[in-house]
């Protein structure tokens, strides 16, 4: 039971405004417009998006939201990749080390990351072994 503490209008005595209507249906639609934007970008940080939404311009990337992880796992270039491997690759060669060991060994040279993506794809295709 829904009760309403004022009488309601009758429709035929109902006026919107053509021009406050046109306005709302615009805002609406700009939201609904950036709504999808924010869902469909592939290419630009969740984070800076929201706060640009917001007038905020100069922000940074967050480092946490997919975009930026998926960004971070794409490929090394192709220098760093084969400058990277050759190191893990030459220190490999008849021994096998743990990751720990190769972390310990290039972290200073390399990023982290990097060396373990790169560590990941050499014993995907077959090219080192390491124990665990």
């Amino acid at each position: 039971m829904i009760l309403f503490l004022e009488n309601r209008i009758e429709e035929e005595f109902l006026y919107f405004d053509p021009a406050i209507y046109a306005r709302r249906k615009e805002v609406a639609e700009k939201r609904l417009k950036s709504v999808t934007e924010y869902v469909l970008a592939d290419d630009i940080c969740r984070s800076r998006q929201l706060l640009s939404y917001f007038g905020e311009t100069d922000s940074p990337a967050c480092g946490k939201c997919d975009v930026c992880l998926k960004q971070a796992r794409t490929a090394p270039p192709a220098s760093e990749f084969e400058t990277i491997a050759a190191e893990i690759i030459k220190l490999t060669v008849n021994k096998t080390l743990s990751i720990k060991d190769i972390l310990f060994k290039l972290s200073s040279k390399f990023d982290e990351d990097r060396i373990v993506e790169i560590v990941r794809w050499l014993i995907d295709n077959g090219k080192i072994e390491i124990r665990n």
